[in-house]
């Protein structure tokens, strides 16, 4: 339990919280899924109210998000599920002010990888910027 206070106590000081992932099989990675458990706690990160659920972090997110395909747009777009649960789940925990960065279809060749990837980075730069 002493590893999930200090990652709470130090997602609370967080202004903002940037998140970079790929998207593995449509969703979360198990990685950040573990992260996410560690952090998304009753009476820490949230609350049950008599109104319903009180998210108790305040403060921006931005998620940086790859994927091997195109799948923002198009046939596939019902299969992503990465950017709706990243939201969702942080909305739950307070952090309504979410912005959404990807780099998609970086499987397609080193060109489209590149462009993906600086696309990405143009936008991400203009976020902090603004």
């Amino acid at each position: 339990m002493t590893r999930s206070r200090e990652l709470v106590d130090k997602l609370k000081r967080a202004d903002v919280v940037v998140i970079g992932s790929p998207m593995y099989n449509f969703t979360v990675p198990s990685t950040l899924k573990a992260w996410i458990d560690h952090v998304a706690i009753a009476g820490r990160t949230f609350r049950y109210t008599s109104n319903g659920v009180e998210g108790l972090l305040r403060g921006k997110a931005y998620f940086v998000l790859s994927s091997a395909g195109v799948y923002s747009q198009g046939p596939l777009a019902s299969f992503v599920h990465l950017a709706t649960c990243l939201t969702a789940i942080f909305g739950f925990m307070g952090l309504d002010d979410v912005k959404v960065v990807r780099a998609e279809g970086v499987a397609y060749g080193p060109e489209q990888d590149e462009a993906a990837m600086v696309s990405a980075r143009a936008r991400m730069d203009a976020l902090l910027d603004g």
